[in-house]
């Protein structure tokens, strides 16, 4: 069973909004490149192709003060047989269930010893 944490004080800059689209997408945490993204979103994920597209959608709603972004993280126990594919999918299927009509970045974490997106 997956465990929902909300990564509390979120980023109310452009350049925390950047660092935590940076953390999100870490290589030595990615691996095997399981990630995703809902909403407008860009053909690459990468940490500026990313950001570029959350500023463009940020321009267009004027929403580009306060709260930048909502950071959460879905953890799995290091013994639940699951895989990052497995994870990733589930992350999707939360998203647009809890976030739908949103941008919503997802990426896989394998660098502990538990499964986390």
């Amino acid at each position: 069973m997956a465990v929902l944490k909300a990564i509390s004080g979120p980023p109310k800059t452009h350049g925390g909004l950047r660092n935590t689209i940076e953390y999100v997408l870490r290589k030595d945490k990615v691996k095997d490149g399981y990630m995703d993204m809902t909403g407008p979103a860009p053909e690459t994920l990468t940490w500026d192709s990313v950001y570029r597209s959350f500023l463009e959608e940020k321009e267009i709603w004027n929403k580009d003060s306060g709260r930048m972004c909502a950071h959460y993280v879905l953890s799995f126990h290091q013994d639940e047989k699951i895989t990052p594919e497995k994870v990733l999918a589930f992350g999707q299927e939360f998203a647009g269930k809890a976030f739908p009509g949103h941008q919503v970045l997802m990426a896989v974490h394998q660098d502990r010893g538990h499964l986390h997106l």
